[in-house]
């Protein structure tokens, strides 16, 4: 089962390059490479030529290259600044807090967290069909008339 970062939400599926994103080690290769999971749910390589120190299980990297026809990303670890790292942080820490919140009033409506994430970051998915329902009840009813 893959690592997750349930309480960050993107509307890219992949990291743009030089962005400095959060990972978790999964699994490492002793001879080339560590395997991560990203903060945007997809896994990605970090090359031990790449490391400018060992890698904890969460780690700060910043994206180096991205193959979006195979949602490959390719990351460094050497090319994180003191700053990147403490604005990663602290973005971290206030998504872990906003899903608190998410996860609180999704349990206390009882609404599924996944659905209540898409009903606030994608509304309009949610609202459009359910118009359309209504508009279609009020025609059938005004054609009774």
């Amino acid at each position: 089962m893959a690592p997750s970062f349930d309480y960050r939400m993107y509307k890219q599926k992949l990291p743009e390059i030089d962005t400095p994103v959060m990972v978790q080690v999964k699994s490492i290769n002793p001879d080339t490479c560590a395997y991560v999971w990203l903060e945007y749910n997809i896994e990605g390589m970090l090359s031990f030529t790449e490391l400018s120190r060992i890698l904890s299980v969460l780690s700060l990297v910043r994206v180096g290259q991205v193959d979006p026809q195979k949602d490959f990303v390719n990351l460094s670890k050497r090319r994180v600044t003191e700053d990147d790292a403490r604005t990663c942080e602290e973005k971290l820490s206030k998504s872990k807090y906003v899903h608190s919140i998410m996860r609180h009033v999704a349990e206390t409506m009882d609404i599924d967290l996944e659905a209540f994430k898409l009903i606030v970051s994608d509304p309009d998915s949610v609202i459009d069909p359910l118009t359309h329902i209504v508009e279609e009840i009020n025609a059938e009813g005004s054609k009774g008339d």
